[in-house]
């Protein structure tokens, strides 16, 4: 999801989907990133069975739980040349 700057003060103002940015692109200020990742051993005798939120997505929980383990990493970065800095 991107940080759109609606009011020109360089602050994010609201965070939108791609679609919802529509031709606002230049206010675009920053930029969120969510990666759900697994192991690629099984690890332990207990099934994951979560869900996992990724910014605003939820991921549901596996129809067929593995024992995989999980993380969600979620970054947010302002774009440069865009972010007043005081």
């Amino acid at each position: 999801r991107f940080g759109v700057d609606t009011n020109s003060d360089a602050v994010v103002d609201t965070y939108q989907t791609p679609d919802s940015v529509g031709t606002n692109w230049p206010n675009v200020v920053s930029v969120s990133v969510a990666l759900l990742v697994r192991s690629l051993e099984e690890y332990g005798a207990d099934r994951d069975t979560r869900s996992y939120q990724l910014l605003d997505v939820t991921i549901p929980a596996a129809t067929t739980p593995d024992r995989g383990m999980r993380e969600v990493f979620t970054t947010t970065a302002s774009i440069r040349n865009r972010v007043r800095v005081d």
